[in-house]
């Protein structure tokens, strides 16, 4: 299920105008981790241009958000428990860690945080 959400990302993110504007001066590669596997996600002007499942040797990324497959999953429930409802709110619980160079990220943090909280708006099924 994780699987299918991460994947899904680009297209939600490359229909969502306001999205995009929002985050149109950021270029930069990420990796959003699970227990399971990892994806490096790649910006560039607010557009989600490569998404990329499974480790890659000596593929480079900015930052790093970790969290495990529960963890991602309660922060994509429609309403999370407090605690899960931001990235961090989970890395205060420790249930999520961000690593790396947090420049890109914390200048377009609104960005990055609406991203990662797309799969709340996802059909399941």
């Amino acid at each position: 299920m994780l699987d299918k959400l991460i994947k899904r990302l680009p297209d939600f993110v490359n229909r969502d105008a306001r999205l995009i504007w929002r985050g149109r001066h950021l270029t930069t590669t990420f990796l959003l981790k699970s227990s399971q596997v990892e994806y490096f996600i790649s910006i560039r002007g607010g557009e989600i241009c490569q998404l990329v499942a499974g480790p890659q040797l000596m593929r480079p990324s900015a930052f790093t958000i970790k969290a495990s497959d529960e963890a991602w999953l309660k922060h994509w429930m429609k309403f999370p428990p407090s605690g899960w409802h931001d990235i961090f709110a989970m890395v205060k619980i420790e249930e999520a860690s961000i690593e790396g160079d947090l420049y890109p990220m914390m200048s377009n943090l609104r960005y990055i945080k609406e991203l990662i909280a797309l799969p709340r708006k996802m059909e399941r099924g």
